[in-house]
């Protein structure tokens, strides 16, 4: 297995995609805007509204300035910026087994086996940092699946992710969680799922 660690620069400014999906639906919600009424005005599709408020994208620069100008505020306003510190972060490539009657797990129907688990690696310590097998992004926090936040707990990196940003999976301590948005985003088979603290719930829209 192959370990290394990334080192960020100190005060690096990032956009939080989440951060900035709230709050873009925020502002729309109170301009009275449906998700299909704000891509007429904009010129862009409904499902292009979703992606920028579900954290799967940012809007492209004109598309901010139109925003900005429709909602009267400045683009900065638009996004969420956070300063992230050097902590290093483990990444871990190459498939490893586990102590717990388990393997990695790669296809994400099978994700949901590890609620409220806790991974242990062989040498006796939990799983902690990024996990990279096949085509997914997994990260662990003390053993359990969570996604990667800052001190003031916003989110950086979901817990699990595609290579390719199609599937995301939300997670806090080993258990589904998402307090403003869909806990998982499946743009394979374009579905979502809402989770507040392990429980499935009705979409918030």
């Amino acid at each position: 297995m192959t370990t290394y660690s990334l080192n960020n620069q100190t005060d690096v400014p990032m956009i939080s995609l989440q951060g900035t999906g709230n709050k873009l639906r925020d502002l729309r919600v109170s301009h009275g805007f449906s998700r299909e009424d704000l891509g007429n005005e904009l010129n862009c599709s409904y499902q292009a509204v979703a992606n920028w408020e579900n954290g799967r994208k940012t809007p492209s620069l004109d598309k901010c300035v139109a925003l900005a100008n429709l909602y009267k505020c400045h683009i900065e306003d638009l996004l969420d910026l956070e300063f992230f510190d050097n902590t290093p972060i483990e990444v871990h490539e190459e498939e490893q087994s586990y102590t717990v009657n388990t393997s990695l797990i790669s296809h994400p129907s099978q994700f949901k086996k590890y609620v409220n688990h806790k991974v242990i690696l062989k040498d006796g310590k939990p799983a902690n940092g990024i996990y990279i097998i096949s085509s997914f992004i997994l990260n662990f926090e003390k053993g359990y699946l969570s996604d990667q936040q800052t001190q003031y707990g916003k989110i950086l990196k979901p817990a699990v992710y595609s290579s390719d940003n199609k599937y995301t999976e939300h997670w806090k301590d080993g258990i589904l969680h998402c307090e403003n948005g869909p806990a998982i985003i499946n743009g394979f088979k374009h579905y979502e799922e809402w989770w507040i603290n392990g429980k499935q719930i009705k979409p918030k829209f």
